[in-house]
């Protein structure tokens, strides 16, 4: 139970409501990871940050499917939630490098700012 079925561990725990959190949690993700991915300034950001995401979201998805009995068992954990210590490491790499991504657009728009003469004070 605590390996593929995490899904059902939380169902069984928190109920209706926290697997519907749990569930909005994973939509969120994937919501905000699309939004920062095509802002990336470079191409390569652009697709690793929906690789990530994709990567995530569907892992998720597969777990749920094969929990509520739509899917064979596969064999995959729930992201972060799952038992597995190099599923939860690489999932929060994948996080950071998604957090990454979307500082390195921040401070790109910030050097964009002071270049036009519009950020402020301009360092020499």
């Amino acid at each position: 139970g605590h390996t593929d079925f995490g899904l059902a561990l939380v169902r069984a725990g928190a109920g209706l409501v926290g697997t519907r959190l749990l569930i909005l949690f994973f939509a969120v993700f994937a919501s905000r990871g699309f939004q920062i991915a095509p802002r990336a300034q470079m191409p390569f950001g652009r697709y690793l940050g929906m690789g990530i995401t994709l990567l995530i979201a569907v892992q998720a998805l597969i777990n749920a499917s094969v929990v509520t009995g739509l899917l064979p068992t596969k064999g995959l954990t729930l992201p972060f939630v799952s038992y597995g210590g190099s599923s939860l490491v690489m999932s929060l790499v994948g996080v950071g490098i998604l957090l990454n991504i979307s500082r390195d657009r921040q401070a790109g728009q910030e050097e964009m700012r002071q270049r036009s003469g519009r950020g402020g004070v301009r360092r020499q």
